[in-house]
């Protein structure tokens, strides 16, 4: 349900407003096996805006299943190329 709820913010007319869809994000995969920092992370999903080459990973949680390594391994996705 969580990941559904994320993608659902890149849906027009899914979710008002779907503010993913109004910056022009889609959805480019979901469950993408990344390396990041000394190991990987699997991003939930992974949005595009081609028109900026901007890449947005974004991760569903529910509950208290939150682990630390994995959230240290994002910190290790953001930059630029």
């Amino acid at each position: 349900m969580p990941l559904n709820a994320l993608i659902a913010l890149c849906v027009p007319g899914d979710v008002h407003p779907a503010p993913l869809a109004h910056c022009r994000y889609q959805v480019s995969g979901i469950e993408v096996p990344v390396v990041a920092g000394d190991g990987k992370v699997v991003v939930d999903a992974v949005f595009i805006r081609p028109s900026r080459n901007v890449i947005l990973a974004g991760e569903a949680k529910s509950g208290p299943n939150v682990e630390e390594e994995q959230a240290r391994r994002y910190g290790h996705l953001a930059g630029r190329a």
